[in-house]
């Protein structure tokens, strides 16, 4: 199965257009193993190899019949039951609504409750956290809100957001899901969320949950690069926000590009396919070389940190000494206000 993945990322990292080759050549010995393979022993690499080939194919391109077909089949509830499966079954959900199956579906089709109620079942298993973060994830960037899925979902997570004590999603996972939905469908959707007329109700998620779970465990690259550019629509959104509010906001995203481990470069990643030892995992079984990098949700966003110097310039302009202000509020030392200096130097946006 190493050897099927080698092959695949080999051949498609150079033209993606021969994915559609792996999948005709693949897809038949990779469907045989699935009817056959009663103990279950590589089900989860036949997966991960479908996944990879999904995901090496062109977002939002035609979906082949023998693809679309086999969906349905993804979505039973039995396949679920097995832990050694659920990554490697969520990975393929999420590689199915990248490469848009919803837009393929009739609107009353069953495999719409279907994600559902295997949302359902990830999010009632805390060994399933970061799956069910990888799928919420996926719900916002490629299903459309108008869809059923969507909506019952996200009454899921409005419900937990508004309890005082969720039970289901964690706050991190909610801060992360909002801050997605903020970047992709903007402020106004966000204090749609909640319903309210003012902002009472949204705040009071962005002040006690949200802001506080990104302090407790700042996020890095990717996550960070997301919620630098959320928390910076928000300063900027649909409601006038009070400046004591405004400033939380500010010294929760300087305080995320001011930690250790945050990285400009979020793409950036670590380690050598050269020298890897391939080890065998009987609880999670994971193929190394079917392994892709994480997608960026805002490419159009080079440099989250820039655009969030170049508002507080602009903040800066209408309210006096707000740096100072915010430099005694946000606890900074002299080495993180040098470097926060520096920052706001290199976007231009600062001259000492």
């Amino acid at each position: 199965f190493e050897s099927i993945a080698i092959l695949i990322r080999s051949v498609c990292t150079k033209n993606v257009a021969h994915a559609t080759s792996c999948e005709n050549i693949f897809g038949p010995r990779l469907k045989e193993v699935l009817e056959n393979d009663y103990e279950g022993q590589f089900i989860p690499y036949v997966y991960q190899l479908l996944a990879l080939i999904l995901e090496f194919s062109p977002e939002g391109g035609r979906m082949s019949d023998t693809c679309t077909a086999a969906f349905p089949q993804l979505l039973k509830l039995n396949r679920w039951e097995f832990s050694r499966n659920i990554p490697s079954l969520t990975r393929l959900l999420i590689a199915y609504l990248r490469k848009g199956i919803i837009q393929t579906l009739n609107h009353q089709s069953k495999s719409l409750d279907d994600i559902v109620v295997v949302f359902h079942v990830l999010i009632q298993n805390e060994n399933y956290k970061q799956y069910t973060f990888d799928l919420l994830r996926a719900i916002v960037l490629y299903v459309p809100p108008e869809v059923r899925c969507f909506k019952e979902v996200l009454n899921v997570v409005k419900f937990e957001a508004m309890s005082s004590h969720p039970t289901r999603l964690s706050n991190e996972i909610l801060s992360h899901f909002f801050t997605l939905f903020v970047a992709k469908f903007g402020t106004k959707a966000f204090y749609d969320v909640f319903d309210c007329k003012s902002n009472d109700l949204a705040i009071n998620f962005l002040l006690y949950k949200w802001i506080p779970s990104l302090l407790s465990t700042p996020p890095t690259r990717l996550e960070a690069k997301s919620h630098i550019f959320g928390l910076t629509r928000l300063l900027f959104g649909d409601r006038a926000l009070g400046f004591d509010i405004q400033s939380e906001i500010i010294c929760c995203a300087i305080k995320i590009i001011l930690s250790p481990n945050f990285y400009r470069d979020a793409l950036s990643s670590d380690g050598d396919d050269d020298y890897v030892e391939i080890r065998y995992d009987a609880t999670y079984p994971v193929l190394h070389f079917a392994a892709m990098p994480s997608s960026d949700p805002s490419p159009d966003v080079s440099d989250a940190t820039t655009k969030l110097a170049q508002m507080l310039r602009e903040l800066s302009d209408e309210r006096h000494h707000l740096f100072t202000f915010l430099m005694e509020k946000c606890h900074l030392e002299t080495t993180s206000f040098s470097k926060l200096q520096s920052l706001l130097v290199e976007a231009g946006v600062w001259n000492p």
